[in-house]
């Protein structure tokens, strides 16, 4: 009944936010949501708004919904075909029982670096945190999960509290009215941040975001989700070769040409050219769980992604120059 009620819920605000009127649309159609203002999505971002994916005979629509663990909710009631979140959320729903597979994964390292404010000169290392207040997004985010890596690595569990804001434009704001002393984010930050550590250093294999889909979905319509991966994956290749358009269109969704650049140098740095979900991935998130190595295909299923690599798309699209 919980699990039914958070899928209305969450059904509800996607369907205010958007106002989708798929029925009159003629074609494949797919609503995909994405979780955060983070140029993460900067794949999806330009796949979408340069046309790559429409090439592919689909129409994709973009939601925001601020919470990997709400669009992982909202996938399941019905409300997205495909949802690009915390991969932990992904991965908790699985346990729970939701019928959910992670098809892709926008990278495979924790994406994100500590952050301080510039003024808070006592917080020099992450053992600084001691007392501490850091900001996250929301609990069972991507934010939250990677904290606890952190937190593991350095030997500060429970030494820190732990803020949860709502999305990554509230956590830099509350930084930068010092609500919190520091922020686990993905860059761009403003000036009123000094950056401490860069987790993707710890050597812990992580999914900032899995792609998932419902298992149904999946068998019904394997041709929609490989028309969505091709454009895709021609929507990476364009922030590598396209720099000019590719910053155009982060400003956009970031909302600032000033930190364009900065974020397009992020996701140029950890974005992988094919977004197949590894292994080890799914096996850290378990590992914090308590969950054990427990079967992957429980969780993953990178079969078309196989099938479009292993036919030479990729290789044709980065000869190509696309």
């Amino acid at each position: 009944m919980r699990q039914c009620g958070w899928a209305v819920a969450a059904g509800v605000i996607v369907l205010m936010l958007v106002g989708w009127a798929g029925p009159a649309m003629a074609g494949p159609q797919m609503r995909v949501a994405y979780a955060a203002v983070s140029s993460i999505f900067a794949g999806v971002w330009l796949a979408h708004d340069l046309g790559y994916i429409e090439r592919h005979g689909l129409k994709a629509q973009l939601i925001y919904i601020s919470s990997g663990g709400t669009a992982a909710q909202a996938l399941i009631g019905g409300d997205l075909e495909m949802s690009i979140g915390a991969s932990n959320a992904v991965i908790s729903a699985q346990l729970g029982g939701a019928p959910i597979i992670a098809i892709g994964s926008v990278n495979s390292k924790p994406a994100m670096s500590l952050y301080v404010r510039r003024e808070r000169t006592d917080i020099a290392r992450v053992e600084d945190l001691r007392g501490k207040t850091l900001g996250i997004t929301r609990f069972g985010s991507s934010t939250d999960f990677v904290s606890t890596l952190l937190f593991r690595k350095y030997g500060i569990e429970r030494q820190v509290k732990v803020l949860a804001l709502g999305g990554v434009p509230e956590m830099h704001a509350g930084l930068q009215q010092g609500k919190i002393d520091a922020m686990i984010t993905s860059p761009p930050v403003g000036p009123f941040a000094r950056h401490v550590i860069n987790l993707a250093d710890m050597g812990v294999a992580f999914s900032m975001d899995y792609m998932a889909v419902t298992r149904d979905y999946l068998r019904r319509s394997p041709d929609t989700v490989e028309r969505f991966f091709k454009g895709y994956i021609e929507g990476i290749a364009a922030l590598r070769q396209r720099k000019e358009q590719a910053i155009r269109v982060i400003a956009k969704y970031l909302r600032s040409e000033e930190r364009a650049p900065e974020g397009y140098e992020y996701a140029v740095t950890y974005l992988a050219r094919v977004p197949r979900v590894e292994p080890e991935t799914v096996y850290s998130v378990l590992d914090v769980l308590g969950k054990g190595r427990l079967p992957l295909e429980q969780f993953a299923d990178n079969t078309i992604l196989d099938k479009i690599e292993r036919e030479g798309f990729v290789a044709r699209i980065y000869r190509e120059g696309r």
